[in-house]
């Protein structure tokens, strides 16, 4: 089987873990992701337990698979917060962007009523917006 695994990420040194997590196992993971989620789900409370998060923090989250410690953290920072989740996984994070594009939806509709509009042209909303919009665009093309 050949790997669809980009050039610019094959030169990283970490090529065997690049191939590994974009290959079978990437997809296995992706398509078990609730079940291998809950499995690994008292792994993630640890370490959140242990990281403190706080409202306002910023958090880079290397290695958010799917994105559940990213859900988690970025509940945890709230609104003044951010995190940023960041894999090696295509499969995984494909699983993370759809997510996130379905809270997205999630929130528009949430944000009616309670705003009184559907989005806030505030900066960081639409700057995740047009991130979210180009990475779902890149994956599509592909």
């Amino acid at each position: 089987m050949g790997s669809s695994v980009p050039e610019s990420l094959k030169s990283t040194g970490n090529d065997a873990q690049v191939e590994y997590w974009n290959d079978k196992a990437g997809e296995t993971w992706a398509r078990f992701q609730e079940q291998l989620d809950r499995q690994i789900q008292p792994l993630g409370q640890a370490a959140i337990r242990a990281l403190a998060p706080v409202s306002g923090e910023r958090i880079l989250d290397i290695g958010c698979g799917c994105g559940q410690t990213s859900l988690e953290l970025g509940a945890a920072v709230g609104a003044a917060g951010y995190v940023l989740g960041a894999d090696i996984s295509r499969p995984m994070l494909e699983v993370a962007v759809l997510f996130c594009l379905l809270l997205c939806i999630q929130g528009s509709i949430w944000a009616k009523p309670t705003w009184g509009v559907w989005w806030d042209w505030d900066p960081r909303l639409t700057t995740t917006a047009v991130l979210l919009m180009a990475f779902v665009g890149i994956v599509a093309l592909r």
